[in-house]
């Protein structure tokens, strides 16, 4: 019996929460691949915060030690040129450190952890200039 309260008091929170709301999502569960999964299970928070400095917001995605990547923290982050009208400048994500032999998403054609790569933001699209 002691053991199980032992336990019981380490562990906080539903196990795997973030993993089964994104897989439960129907648009995210699109970007999840079979080798997310794993990465996914030690996903512990996701916050959002605005930018103080200028218009936008981060996402920030924190991590457990896990076997896939060094980072404890990915973020994206989005800077707007009006965010009335919601003009994007720039999106900055954090390059993952991953443990060798375990970067699937350079083979996959998709994946959610290509979400933190850099966003192309066209500068001059015809019409807009």
């Amino acid at each position: 019996m002691v053991q199980s309260e032992d336990k019981a008091t380490k562990e906080k929170g539903v196990p795997d929460f973030w993993f089964i709301a994104m897989e439960s999502h129907h648009e995210l569960r699109q970007n999840i691949v079979r080798h997310d999964q794993g990465a996914l299970k030690y996903l512990t928070d996701i916050k959002w915060c605005r930018i103080n400095d200028s218009e936008g917001f981060k996402l920030e995605f924190t991590f457990g030690p896990n076997p896939y990547f060094k980072n404890s923290v990915l973020e994206k982050t989005y800077r707007m040129i009006d965010e009335t009208d919601i003009v994007l400048e720039e999106a900055i994500g954090t390059v993952i450190h991953w443990y060798p032999g375990q970067c699937w998403i350079e083979k996959a054609e998709r994946s959610f952890f290509n979400f933190f790569e850099p966003l192309e933001v066209p500068t001059d699209v015809e019409g807009f200039e």
